[in-house]
């Protein structure tokens, strides 16, 4: 295996494991505040979060084993495809097309996390453990932020 072969498997399984670890963290960077009936409202606030930066460059650099995946398991990605496709065309009929469009986004990142997931499923031990270790720091820092009242 050359050295650059060698260092995107790497970054395929350790960005992967960074990326399940992060993903409880959720910073974004917010560009388009929503209101509804002049109060805030949270699911039209659009913006970009930073584990989705990082899921995009992990679908680029694993893009042979996700290929070689999709490839493999055609006739259980058609359904779901076809389903992301009628959700994104359904967007054209929405109120506010761009809120829409960013919630059929989401959904398309949630089946991108997935097939990385699946393409790599022989780290799935570890895979559980970076999420929980995720979640589990997570939690914590929110109950000592509760308990002593301060962020």
């Amino acid at each position: 295996m050359s050295g650059t072969l060698r260092i995107i498997s790497l970054v395929e399984r350790y960005g992967l494991l960074l990326l399940l670890f992060l993903l409880p963290w959720q910073t974004r960077w917010i560009f388009r505040y929503g209101t509804l009936a002049g109060g805030p409202w949270e699911y039209g606030t659009l913006g970009i979060y930073g584990t989705e930066l990082l899921l995009w460059c992990l679908t680029l650099v694993s893009i042979v084993p996700i290929t070689k995946f999709l490839k493999e398991k055609k006739n259980l990605i058609w359904p779901f495809g076809f389903f992301l496709v009628y959700v994104l065309g359904s967007s054209l009929w929405a109120p506010d097309q761009l809120v829409a469009f960013f919630a059929w986004l989401h959904l398309f990142e949630a089946a991108m996390i997935a097939v990385l997931v699946a393409s790599q499923w022989q780290s799935r031990r570890f895979f559980t453990y970076a999420f929980l270790a995720g979640v589990v720091l997570q939690a914590l820092l929110g109950f000592a932020q509760i308990t002593v009242q301060w962020s």
